[in-house]
């Protein structure tokens, strides 16, 4: 999932690394929430840590958060994603 900058006027923008066409990870002022699977290879969060983004990593998850061959825990993220989305955006969620 591609991270996403909260603005403060409950605006979400993603961001993206050097040369990939949105924001630049430097250049973010504003809370950042960072979601990926743990077998995404996209998925990096050594670097979302390295911006000091707030983390939410599903373990076994892939590109699309999707646990292969798992449709139940793959319903069940989609769940606690958007449910951590919900608390990062109105502000309850904890820092990383």
């Amino acid at each position: 999932m591609t991270p996403l900058m909260a603005d403060g006027a409950d605006r979400f923008y993603p961001v993206c690394g050097p040369g990939e066409g949105y924001l630049e990870p430097e250049g973010v002022t504003s809370r950042v929430l960072a979601i990926g699977g743990t077998v995404d290879h996209w998925w990096d969060a050594k670097i979302a840590r390295s911006h000091g983004f707030a983390i939410n990593e599903v373990e076994g998850g892939d590109h699309s958060l999707q646990i292969r061959g798992d449709w139940r825990a793959s319903i069940h993220v989609v769940e606690d994603v958007t449910a951590q989305v919900q608390a990062f955006m109105s502000g309850t969620a904890g820092t990383p």
